[in-house]
């Protein structure tokens, strides 16, 4: 998951790096970053099905390693 996160960033970067022509443009690209950032968020929450890493505590949709 977090690999198809970090492609879809790489093309969020290289969009931003020619600029917006458009407030609609400008909209979509803050759209994309907030949703690259939920995902990135969700991997990092999700509960780890790993018997060699499991969390110390987890506890209300969070974990902690």
């Amino acid at each position: 998951m977090l690999e198809q996160l970090s492609s879809r960033l790489d093309v969020l970067i290289r969009d931003v790096s020619f600029g917006a022509r458009s407030q609609g443009e400008h909209e979509r690209h803050v759209e994309e970053g907030e949703a690259i950032a939920a995902g990135i968020r969700a991997c990092f929450r999700a509960p780890t099905h790993d018997p060699y890493n499991p969390p110390l505590w987890h506890k209300g949709g969070k974990a902690a390693w």
